[in-house]
């Protein structure tokens, strides 16, 4: 059985020395790689910085498709015309460990989408109204959905962040100021302040006044260097 393809780190740029799209060196100064969509083919050639050599699109803006490298580079950098007769038209065909590692980066960063109706460090919820611990496990998060949306509780939900607070006592502090509970129709149905204390309370009930002291599911780390 093979390893899981490691995400794409997240600092990735197709103008990195060690860029992992590259489809085949061509010489010192010419490579043919795959863009960082996996969506179109780019000749990339390295020129002389203050900071270094860094590779970048040939002519300023590369031709996307082989037929148009070749085309327009092929008499110019040795090797390019075989090499474009040889590889699939989709890019993506012809680097698909690259690919992998797009798809497992974009998986970590919806994985780490504090608005999706699935992210995982939901720690409480009442309605319309839930609480999350983000990302890094550093803040709690207060969201708010519209109720029939809540109520379907569909996949496609998102969630909008309300506040932000790495302790409970003030998230408790801006609900108390700024949310309505509903337990009836009208004005006469809002449970506002202080009279929304209890039901905060029980929603909350069990849960670290520090969201940093907490223990929570697992979400993705940001994928960097040492992962890929």
């Amino acid at each position: 059985m093979t390893d899981a393809v490691s995400p794409l780190p997240a600092s990735a740029r197709m103008s990195d020395p060690d860029w992992p799209g590259v489809v085949r060196q061509l010489g010192s100064d010419w490579r043919l790689v795959v863009s960082s969509d996996a969506k179109r083919y780019t000749l990339q050639q390295r020129v002389p910085t203050d900071g270094g050599p860094r590779w970048v699109s040939a002519g300023g803006k590369s031709p996307s498709t082989l037929a148009r490298i070749k085309a327009k580079y092929g008499r110019t950098v040795k090797g390019l015309a075989a090499l474009c007769d040889a590889l699939p038209l989709d890019p993506a065909a012809a680097a698909p460990l690259v690919v992998a590692a797009i798809r497992a980066k974009d998986a970590v960063f919806e994985a780490r989408d504090v608005s999706r109706n699935d992210y995982a460090r939901v720690v409480a919820r009442d309605g319309q109204i839930r609480l999350a611990v983000d990302p890094d496990g550093l803040v709690y998060v207060l969201q708010w959905a519209k109720l029939a949306d809540a109520r379907a509780d569909a996949p496609g939900l998102r969630w909008r962040r309300l506040f932000d607070a790495p302790a409970l006592s003030d998230v408790r502090g801006f609900v108390l100021d700024n949310v309505a509970g509903i337990n009836g129709p009208g004005r006469a149905g809002l449970v506002l302040g202080d009279d929304l204390a209890p039901r905060w309370q029980a929603m909350v009930d069990g849960l670290p006044e520090r969201a940093d002291a907490g223990v929570w599911p697992f979400v993705p780390p940001i994928p960097g260097p040492s992962q890929a």
